[in-house]
């Protein structure tokens, strides 16, 4: 699972994503819930503001923009049916990033 991680532009710490998506206990966010970003837990992660990359100054940027967006929960099929990893979904938004459910808030309408 490491080689398709890092094929998928997983550079850092796959061997801690890949224990995250195997926790059985974890709790799952059924498609079409709506969450918002847990901006405390997502910047208190240890790797945040490590090697500021293009890539990741884009994400910083991102999660700042839209610290306070409603988002619908999608599923790719790549993760499987009850998936820890989700998309991200709202019509403004066009870049999808994916986020463990972890990193997430439902919001109770």
């Amino acid at each position: 699972m490491s080689k398709q991680l890092k094929s998928k532009g997983y550079n850092y710490n796959t061997d801690k994503l890949i224990s995250i998506l195997n926790k059985t206990d974890e709790k799952y966010l059924k498609e079409g819930t709506k969450v918002k970003l847990n901006i405390d837990r997502i910047k208190s992660q240890p790797d945040y503001n490590k090697d500021l990359d293009t890539n990741k100054s884009r994400y910083h940027a991102w999660i700042e923009q839209n610290k306070d967006t409603v988002f619908t929960v999608e599923y790719d099929p790549r993760y499987g049916d009850s998936p820890s990893i989700v998309c991200l979904g709202k019509d403004s938004i066009q870049q999808k990033w994916t986020f463990w459910v972890g990193d997430l808030i439902e919001v109770k309408e």
